[in-house]
């Protein structure tokens, strides 16, 4: 019985809209079917396994502490000595500032510095720029369809000889040619997306002849005037709407791309500020422990000085002393990694109330996320086709090199023009008469003419339309690679999401472990007078071990936390987790088909104007202005709601 593929509701739309965009436009030398059949195998190769394994996953920590089987007391009081919520309100020592006072300590939230980086980081602001600058170049591709005024205006005054005539009975006579005159042109034109020039015109003249010679014309002074009509078509290289709206299509996809690319930056600097604010978790929690650490071992050398006069021999007190300075030292350390970590965060959110310079170190107000999680691979997979800019960028680029194409294969076909202009004329001894005469149409001259080129041999043109087929390969290639490279990247992100949420797990046991271990030898101390130097090495060594396990478990929980960002970033969807509404303005419109409808103009397929998207976030501009959506693409927060590892399936953190 062969195997019934399932399918999911979502996949069937991504694999057409992909489809569509792929394909769209003139093909390479693979026919249209085959190169969608190419591009369906390509992606449903990447996507048949999790097709068939369709369904929620969720992640489970084999390790339990039940398996140490402790009391409830027990764990109570090892939760009270030890793990990251023991450490809550207790402030390490932060070692002096580089001018010599005392740091100052600002609490941020996640949320908060998302914001704020949203706002001000630079390469957010930078690419802001890039939009508009692609919309302005689109507005001066699509002007070239405007119509145009022209018109001129000229005096002149003639006075010269001229070669006068000669016979047997009239003698040799120098001729003079005298004349005053006036030329004034007025007209419109315009460049229609079909390739055609259409103009109307009209031409007034005025002469006033002088001629001494005695020689009369009739009527004098004279009044010419003439109203033309022109249309000059291509009809072969440089015909349809195509070929001559091609720069505008390209500028458009360009601010297609530029939107795009600021849309990825807004989600690289968010989740570079989220693994930064987590850097930051950290290196407070390092710093946390390494101080508990270095204050319990400073009791235990006091304990071996003290028995120095009985059984404590130099050398095992140096031992004592040396490891109590070398965790002095790891102190040192982790106040520099502190004091680094809250500048690399403050350089990206570019607070100007946090100025990198400043003796100012930020303190994270938000644990991190320690939820489960449940995922569907395939829903994941799907959505990172759907929501990665990159892959949208990839279809642009299928669609623009679709664009030159057309016009590289126009340009192989010969240069045949074709010209068709009527004239009204009138020739009258006063000006508005003269206008009369030719709108009355009793003067009218016809010209229909053809014009033809083409190159012998024709090797450039054709050259040039290779090239854009080989580049058009290239772009559909590169659009498979991008497939190819979102699902490894979404693959590896579940894998680090479930490896880390394991090891929290593994990282807690081991910790109570630890905390078990030191609090039993602590008892023991208790009960004992026998405080020997060999058993406060031990109490070293358990403290030690305490506190390794403490910081393999913070950096469990903050690589399962960088991973949440990491999946979010690998779909595509850091906007949405964050209740970022990412605006993008209609885009212009094309120029016009018909010199007799100015208004009428051609429809080309624009980005949505706006999508409001989100799942959590920090409270901040709730509105946009009138200029942020009608003019320029941004990204704002919306009203703020819990943050949740994965929003359809995910129990929200404490």
């Amino acid at each position: 019985m062969p195997t019934q593929r399932l399918r999911s509701p979502r996949t069937l739309p991504v694999l057409l809209v992909l489809l569509v965009g792929a394909c769209s436009g003139p093909l390479t030398d693979q026919p249209s079917q085959e190169l969608r059949r190419s591009v369906m195998r390509s992606i449903e190769r990447e996507i048949e396994e999790a097709e068939r394994l369709a369904g929620p996953i969720s992640f489970e920590r084999p390790a339990s502490v039940d398996d140490l089987e402790l009391s409830d007391e027990v764990l109570t009081e090892n939760a009270r000595t030890s793990g990251p919520r023991s450490y809550r309100g207790e402030l390490p020592p932060l070692g002096g500032s580089l001018n010599g006072s005392e740091f100052e300590t600002v609490s941020v939230s996640l949320e908060r510095v998302i914001a704020t980086a949203l706002e001000n980081n630079l390469s957010v602001q930078f690419a802001r720029l890039s939009p508009p600058i692609s919309r302005a170049q689109a507005v001066a591709a699509d002007s070239a369809f405007d119509w145009v005024f022209f018109t001129s205006a000229q005096w002149n005054q003639t006075d010269e000889q001229a070669r006068g005539s000669t016979s047997i009975f009239v003698p040799a006579s120098t001729a003079f040619s005298r004349f005053e005159g006036a030329n004034f042109d007025v007209g419109v034109r315009r460049r229609l997306t079909t390739g055609a020039d259409f103009s109307v015109s009209s031409t007034y003249n005025f002469v006033d002849d002088e001629n001494p010679n005695g020689t009369t014309v009739s009527p004098d002074p004279s009044h010419t005037a003439n109203i033309l009509l022109q249309f000059d078509q291509p009809l072969l290289a440089g015909f349809g709407s195509d070929v001559n709206l091609a720069d505008v299509r390209l500028a458009q996809n360009a601010e297609r791309d530029d939107i795009l690319s600021l849309k990825l930056e807004l989600i690289s600097t968010i989740t570079n500020v989220e693994n930064a604010y987590w850097d930051l978790v950290q290196a407070w929690a390092n710093l946390q422990i390494l101080d508990r650490l270095h204050k319990r071992g400073v009791r235990v050398v006091e304990d071996l000085k003290a028995r120095r006069v009985l059984d404590t021999t130099s050398a095992q007190y140096a031992e004592a002393r040396s490891r109590e300075s070398d965790r002095l030292s790891n102190i040192i350390r982790a106040q520099r990694d502190l004091r680094a970590a809250s500048d690399r965060l403050k350089l990206l959110i570019n607070d100007p109330r946090l100025p990198i310079g400043s003796e100012v170190l930020l303190v994270p107000a938000q644990a991190p996320l320690e939820s489960p999680v449940a995922f569907n691979k395939l829903d994941c997979f799907l959505t990172g086709l759907e929501a990665r800019p990159e892959i949208a960028r990839a279809l642009v680029a299928v669609d623009s090199a679709g664009i030159r194409i057309r016009v590289a294969e126009n340009a192989t076909m010969p240069t045949l023009d074709a010209r068709g202009s009527v004239e009204f004329t009138g020739l009258e001894s006063h000006g508005t008469d003269a206008f009369q005469t030719a709108t009355e149409g009793q003067f009218v001259n016809f010209v229909l003419g053809l014009f033809f080129e083409q190159p012998i041999g024709n090797r450039g043109a054709l050259a040039g339309a290779e090239i854009r087929r080989l580049e058009r390969m290239q772009t559909i290639i590169a659009f498979q690679n991008s497939i190819r490279t979102v699902i490894a990247e979404i693959t590896s992100a579940l894998a680090d999401l479930a490896t880390n949420y394991t090891l929290i797990g593994q990282a807690e046991l081991t910790r109570i472990a630890a905390s078990e271990r030191l609090r039993a030898r602590l008892v023991a101390e208790e009960l004992t007078t026998a405080l020997t130097p060999e058993f406060l090495n031990l109490k070293l060594n358990d403290q030690e071990f305490l506190a390794r396990a403490e910081q393999d478990e913070i950096a469990a929980l903050v690589n399962y936390n960088r991973a949440i960002a990491r999946l979010y970033q690998s779909m595509g969807t850091t906007l949405e987790r964050n209740k970022i509404s990412f605006d993008v303005p209609d885009g212009e419109r094309t120029g016009p088909l018909s010199p007799f409808h100015p208004f009428l103009r051609g429809i080309f397929e624009e980005t949505e104007g706006s999508a409001t998207i989100g799942a959590g976030g920090q409270a901040g501009d709730a509105e946009p202005t009138d200029d942020e959506t009608d003019s320029e693409p941004g990204a704002r927060y919306q009203p703020a709601v819990p943050l949740v590892p994965i929003a359809e399936h995910a129990s929200a953190a404490p």
